[in-house]
């Protein structure tokens, strides 16, 4: 992992038994940070530390291709 902030949350989706892969895509030039797999869809997820950086990681994930659920 690329961060430890990125550590934590791997093992949160681990104490929820969820299954998730780190840096799974490459999406027009940006890797998320997460996939979590769901029976009813995958979920993209992207841990930032700050607020700051929230309208710049949605913007990512929209030019990026993604068209499921994302959460930042």
């Amino acid at each position: 992992m690329r961060s430890r902030l990125e550590a934590r949350w791997a093992a949160f989706f681990d104490a929820l038994n969820w299954q998730w892969e780190y840096e799974p895509v490459d999406l027009a030039g940006y890797i998320p940070d997460f996939i979590v797999r769901f029976e009813a869809g995958d979920v993209l997820i992207e841990v930032k530390p700050r607020e700051e950086e929230l309208e710049l990681a949605k913007s990512k994930i929209e030019c990026g291709g993604w068209e499921r659920e994302a959460l930042i």
